[in-house]
């Protein structure tokens, strides 16, 4: 990955737009399907109360992620940000979860640069360390999920367990020559291998078992949150607030949290969508048309209001994080 700094300003907004008009589309396609008479009677029925809970969880889920990356940035050492600047800074990457990975870690560490004086080379490490957290945290749930349905869990824990093997191994230091020859094997994750290993030569605090326990706790409680946020949402559409329905809406969310990781598409836009609504359907035998209701309900609450938030952080900071004035910031990957 090559980050440089020109005279030219380059917009945050720019990586963004493709995704956007894939989750537009997306959600076109979903009303069709569902049928748009249907969808719509959904929300008129709808319990707006449970969608307030919903909000209430979504809203807490991005807190611990806030503290899970205030705590990586403290045990990291870096300096000379304020509380306050650390708040904005979260806020301002939200909308960046609509960007490819590493343009969105690219410009986190530029910004963190502006407020802190953080070389970029350092900080990218750091948003690269968080990303294996979060998918950790999702493979954690998705074990978890599968006891509400057994028929799952060989496959969940089989790519849980493949996945602690490669954090296990990675962390181990490799001769040079150990290292060529693992690449040229698996070319695939050339890039992970240098990446990793340039993260923990960065920030070996940051590898140490306490603050892996630390993340990886925090990072289940925050994607939990998230799944619980679908069970508020089925709960308004009208379906009992059972425990069973609560496992099974943490597991519909972290398999199609999976589904996003492993596509690699920005933001999971229509991966996420177009999984969940199929997943509810079947799992719970519902309409397409509820189906398709719950799923636009989830990624309001989860992702098109923290977009949102996100934007308008970029609009009364952007001087500030170097988006708005001259020397602004080119991303190139």
């Amino acid at each position: 990955m090559v980050m440089t700094m020109q005279n030219q300003r380059v917009s945050p907004l720019k990586p963004i737009v493709p995704s956007l008009v894939l989750g537009a589309i997306a959600i076109l396609g979903l009303l069709l399907m569902g049928g748009m008479d249907n969808v719509g009677k959904n929300f008129v029925d709808y319990r707006w109360q449970f969608f307030g809970l919903a909000l209430g969880l979504a809203f807490f889920s991005n807190t611990v992620r806030f503290l899970k990356r205030a705590i990586t940035l403290r045990v990291s050492g870096i300096k000379g940000i304020t509380f306050f600047d650390s708040v904005r800074l979260f806020m301002a990457s939200l909308p960046l979860d609509a960007a490819p990975a590493r343009v969105g870690d690219s410009y986190n560490s530029l910004w963190l640069f502006r407020l802190a004086g953080q070389p970029a080379y350092r900080s990218s490490s750091i948003y690269l360390l968080e990303q294996i957290s979060d998918n950790l945290s999702i493979f954690v749930l998705t074990a978890f999920g599968v006891i509400a349905y057994p028929a799952f869990w060989p496959l969940f824990v089989l790519v849980l367990l493949l996945f602690i093997i490669a954090t296990i191994f990675l962390r181990i230091k490799h001769r040079d020559t150990e290292m060529a020859t693992m690449t040229e094997r698996l070319p695939v994750y050339k890039q992970l291998f240098r990446d990793l290993h340039a993260c923990i030569d960065a920030h070996p605090a940051l590898f140490s078992s306490s603050h892996l326990a630390i993340t990886l706790l925090l990072g289940i409680v925050s994607r939990a949150s998230e799944g619980a946020v679908l069970f508020f949402i089925l709960s308004g559409l009208g379906m009992a607030p059972t425990l069973p329905l609560a496992a099974a809406s943490i597991l519909v969310y972290a398999f199609t949290a999976s589904i996003a990781t492993v596509t690699s598409i920005p933001g999971g836009m229509g991966v996420v969508e177009a999984s969940m609504a199929l997943i509810l359907t079947v799992l719970f035998d519902i309409h397409p048309g509820t189906a398709v209701a719950a799923t636009l309900l989830f990624r309001i609450a989860t992702f098109w209001i923290n977009l949102g938030v996100g934007l308008l952080i970029w609009s009364v900071s952007g001087k500030k994080l170097g988006m708005l004035g001259g020397g602004g910031n080119v991303v190139k990957s």
